[in-house]
């Protein structure tokens, strides 16, 4: 298949993704065409998509109207939210999907063996490099002293055994979990042949010189060595408890049932105190320490394994973290696109309002289309209990860094033509909302970034839909938003329409151009008398933006009718300033 026709088959699926599932074929038959390669191709990411997503059992219900907020607080600035949940786009709305974690045991364990497999590979590489120079180096050392050239024979034939397997590794890439067992026993038998090695010939060597009584002390040696060998293997080798009990065990008994042996079969040894108490219990704690840790090593494993993988996106990395939850950089198995996955966990989320707020959030944005709003992917809730949503991934700033970062280079943070742009993308992203009845209530510049999109710079994306009301006639909500930008109607839990939104606006523009809040101060009820019953101070923008005074004084109006009706009359006096 031709680079072409896999991007036609990708588009093709994209769109088949916005249908009901038995409408999905039919499509895809009229928009392949004549081109069976395409065709065949979006049957198979389909059928990747029905296998693999978290979207097994799907609840629909419809979207709340009206959606009112339930927070009695105001919203401090800045704050960072983490996830909700999957989303289905269907005609007629939104879906509340309830997902059930189909990650099955045999799934993750397939995941977990691929990822023990690398790690093993690489660890074994390292541990049987260090073996092999300290073999060597011991090696050189006893030629240096004298050792009989037999036994300097037999261990470099330990040396040559290490060799073969670290030039194994090196050059298979590809080599079964199962193989990588037998290695780690070859790995770990070598260093163990050779501490044996030392104690029945040190032994020797001490019974036929007479020298007994120092026999407990190369043993405590010997068991010191062995419980070394014990934690190299618990760190560098991966394993489970399992497995690591019966290595540790059997390593840990070795120098002492040898001693036993050797102690039963020599004369000369017939008196000696072969196995001092110390020394077994060294390492017998060493070996039930490495089994413990082993088990926790790898329970955080499957954990993490497990953490890093939702549906059908792979987690790459941690991009923010806040008090409820963190956001992850991710990436969509088949198709190769980037996300954002916010994620909350169920601990964390513990009230029940909190719970609702995210999927609000959720459902709200993911109804938006419009190219100056964030697009949400999916959203679903884990049988863990854990929320998560999938978005697009922006790079970018936030206009709030943008505004701390420009007020160093420069007097004002951002010149007319620089606000103007991203007023005008506000008001664009804004009129598609508020064309559904939906208020964002919680528009600031933390919830403006400006991102790179295809080539351009500074594209406007509204974010956290998570105050955001869908509101009918007359119909009042309890005051929430951050007060530096809240209208006045909003702190007093009156009627809110599209113009709320405005006056947001207004705050923003009116700091873009000043480089300050419209009411600067860090007492939280100066600053909502102020919205209620101060005018701004306007004369500064008679010297910084003369042309844009009008505009943002009456975005600023206290009362809502004296505003612009809607943003698109404010975007037409935008452009003409």
């Amino acid at each position: 298949m031709s680079p072409e026709q896999y991007a036609a088959a990708k588009i093709v699926f994209l769109k088949a993704m916005g249908l009901p599932a038995d409408q999905r074929d039919a499509m895809c038959k009229v928009e392949a065409g004549s081109d069976p390669d395409v065709l065949n191709e979006v049957r198979t990411l389909l059928k990747h998509h029905n296998d693999a997503s978290l979207l097994k059992t799907m609840v629909p219900t419809s979207v709340p109207t009206p959606l009112v907020d339930t927070d009695e607080l105001p919203r401090t600035m800045d704050s960072v939210e983490p996830p909700g949940s999957p989303i289905s786009r269907q005609s007629g709305g939104v879906s509340r999907i309830d997902v059930v974690d189909d990650r099955s045991a045999s799934d993750l364990e397939t995941r977990m063996n691929a990822s023990t497999r690398q790690f093993l590979r690489q660890r074994m590489m390292i541990a049987v490099t260090v073996l092999t120079l300290v073999l060597i180096a011991i090696r050189f050392g006893a030629l240096i002293l004298g050792d009989p050239a037999r036994d300097n024979a037999v261990r470099f034939g330990l040396v040559f055994i290490l060799v073969s397997v670290l030039l194994f590794l090196k050059f298979k890439q590809n080599v079964s979990l199962r193989t990588l067992r037998i290695l780690v026993a070859i790995v770990i038998a070598m260093p163990m042949l050779e501490v044996i090695e030392i104690q029945i010939q040190e032994c020797e060597d001490l019974a036929l010189a007479g020298r007994l009584v120092e026999i407990p002390v190369l043993m405590l040696s010997i068991h010191l060595v062995t419980a070394l060998l014990i934690s190299l293997y618990s760190t560098f080798l991966p394993s489970t408890w399992k497995r690591t009990a019966i290595v540790t065990t059997l390593m840990a008994l070795t120098p002492s049932l040898v001693a036993w042996i050797q102690g039963s079969v020599s004369e000369s040894l017939v008196d000696a105190r072969m196995v001092p108490f110390a020394g077994p219990l060294l390492t017998t704690l060493t070996a039930a320490v490495a089994t413990a840790g082993a088990h926790f090593v790898h329970r955080m494993r499957l954990e993490a394994e497990d953490a890093r993988s939702y549906g059908q996106y792979r987690l790459l990395e941690e991009i923010g973290r806040g008090g409820m939850g963190v956001v992850y950089r991710a990436e969509h198995r088949m198709l190769k696109r980037p996300a954002a996955i916010k994620l909350i966990h169920s601990e964390s989320a513990a009230q029940e309002n909190e719970i609702k707020q995210f999927e609000q959030e959720v459902q709200i944005s993911a109804t938006l289309t419009h190219w100056n709003t964030v697009q949400i992917y999916d959203y679903g809730t884990t049988e863990a209990g854990d929320f998560f949503y999938v978005m697009e991934y922006l790079e970018g700033e936030t206009l709030a860094e943008r505004l701390r970062r420009e007020r160093i280079r420069r007097e004002r943070p951002l010149n007319e033509s620089e606000m103007k742009a991203i007023a005008l993308q506000l008001c664009d992203g804004l009129a598609e909302a508020h064309a559904k009845g939906m208020i964002h209530r919680d528009l600031k510049p933390a919830n403006i970034f400006l991102a790179n999109i295809g080539g351009q710079s500074n594209v406007v994306k509204i974010v956290d839909f998570g105050l955001a009301v869908v509101v009918s006639d007359d119909m009042r909500v309890r005051a929430a938003g951050t007060p530096g930008y809240m209208s006045p109607e909003q702190i007093t839990g009156g009627t809110l329409d599209g113009r709320s939104d405005i006056y947001a606006i207004g705050c923003v523009m009116y700091e873009c151009l000043t480089g300050q809040s419209v009411f600067p101060s860090s007492r939280l009820h100066e600053v909502l008398q102020s919205h209620l019953f101060k005018i701004p101070d306007f004369n500064d923008l008679d010297s910084i933006a003369p042309a844009f005074r009008p505009v943002v004084q009456k975005c600023l109006a206290k009362q809502p009718d004296d505003r612009f009706d809607n943003v698109s009359e404010l975007r037409r006096c935008l452009a003409d300033a």
